[in-house]
């Protein structure tokens, strides 16, 4: 190993890095690409779909009382496979 390569496999010094950081070369992260995690659920769980089954399967269980659950299971378990299988129409 020459003393050149040895030197570079040092790094740089105090004052090298002092020097370039006032020069603005520093490394900074790109903005992160796409949406959030939070953004994400917002934008799949909030929708009108899922307003309109929520409020009918709570109508309902408040109409039928006890039945009404193994209704909201069935109701639930449908809207669940056509959410997993677009093509399919009720």
């Amino acid at each position: 190993m020459t003393l050149e390569e040895s030197a570079a496999a040092a790094g740089l010094d105090r004052a090298a890095v002092r020097a370039r950081v006032e020069a603005g070369q520093v490394n900074t992260a790109p903005p992160a690409p796409g949406r959030t995690v939070a953004q994400i659920l917002r934008a799949n769980v909030l929708t009108r779909f899922n307003a309109i089954l929520g409020v009918g399967l709570w109508v309902l269980a408040l109409v039928a009382g006890r039945p009404a659950g193994r209704a909201i299971a069935l109701v639930a378990a449908m809207a669940g496979s056509l959410v997993r299988q677009p093509h399919l129409v009720l």
